[in-house]
């Protein structure tokens, strides 16, 4: 694709991504439905989980890693597994800390910096001591997004909003040289979920982060943007979605609500899997700014 298709495309895709996203940012209902979004003008297909533990997203943009990754890296000394309900809870892991190392150092920073996928392990390749299954996936943490969106409605976080009651983001992963488009983006949502529909927040979140794609000017030589996300939702559930724009419309492909109230029964490994996917690579991306450098004014 020559740079004036790349243009043309980019700019088609950002004004129905940012149609579709003034539609979903009034809607008032906590819960929609596959029906309701079709409606709208969104494709959402269910997609479940097969017996080798493998999310059959078509087309799929995003490797999960090798089924047995939690017992090939265990968990390096004075580290352990966090309830879902605990999530990134200062509190409690700073406690841990404090507990385990009561002489570290920076003992603040380090509680910021717990969890299956970014917990320390064992036999990380490429760390002499310790790593973490992030260090799995060429994308990088950041964490400093949600304070960088300036467009208004794309917001990454609302609170009492009408049909959304809480919901926010938490952090992603992507490439820092914008080589790739990619990015698995991981959100708190307190809305309580269920296996038949949606829940708004998910939805709003989804398409917020899409249209905000197209601002980023690290970007701009990108047409389309692969998302996975993954929500952790109340009571005590999780679902993953891979989202990505077909050519027409917002495809969300979605997991079953993945139960974590027993932790002997949770999908723990499915979810840091997908956590921590490897970008399966698009096409390769046109040569030199030239008039791409446009597309940031235009969209």
């Amino acid at each position: 694709m020559d740079n004036g298709d790349l243009l043309a495309t980019r700019i088609a895709t950002f004004k129905k991504c940012d149609q579709l996203l003034q539609i979903i940012n009034v809607v008032k209902v906590h819960h929609v439905g596959v029906d309701e979004l079709r409606h709208i003008g969104i494709r959402a297909v269910r997609v479940e989980p097969t017996e080798d533990q493998l999310l059959p997203f078509d087309p799929c943009y995003f490797d999960p890693l090798e089924v047995g990754v939690l017992s090939k890296y265990p968990f390096s000394q004075g580290w352990r597994e966090y309830d879902l309900d605990e999530g990134y809870s200062y509190q409690s892991i700073l406690a841990r800390i404090l507990q385990v190392a009561p002489g570290a150092k920076k003992p603040e920073e380090l509680a910021q910096k717990s969890s299956h996928l970014c917990g320390y392990r064992s036999g990380i390749p490429g760390n002499v001591v310790n790593g973490t299954l992030e260090d799995l996936t060429p994308l990088r943490r950041n964490e400093d997004e949600l304070e960088r969106v300036t467009v208004y409605s794309t917001q990454l976080m609302e609170t009492s909003s009408p049909g959304a009651t809480n919901w926010r983001f938490l952090y992603v992963l992507e490439d820092p040289d914008a080589e790739l488009p990619h990015t698995i983006a991981f959100f708190w949502n307190f809305e309580i979920s269920n296996d038949e529909d949606l829940t708004t927040s998910e939805v709003r979140g989804i398409v917020r982060w899409m249209v905000w794609m197209f601002h980023r000017p690290l970007l701009r030589y990108h047409r389309m943007f692969p998302f996975l996300s993954i929500w952790y939702l109340g009571p005590k559930h999780v679902r993953i979605i891979q989202s990505h724009f077909d050519g027409e419309t917002i495809v969300l492909q979605y997991s079953p609500l993945l139960s974590f109230e027993n932790r002997q029964t949770a999908p723990t490994e499915l979810v840091v899997r997908y956590g921590a996917s490897r970008p399966v690579p698009l096409e390769t991306k046109p040569d030199g700014p030239s008039q791409i450098e446009e597309v940031a004014d235009a969209t």
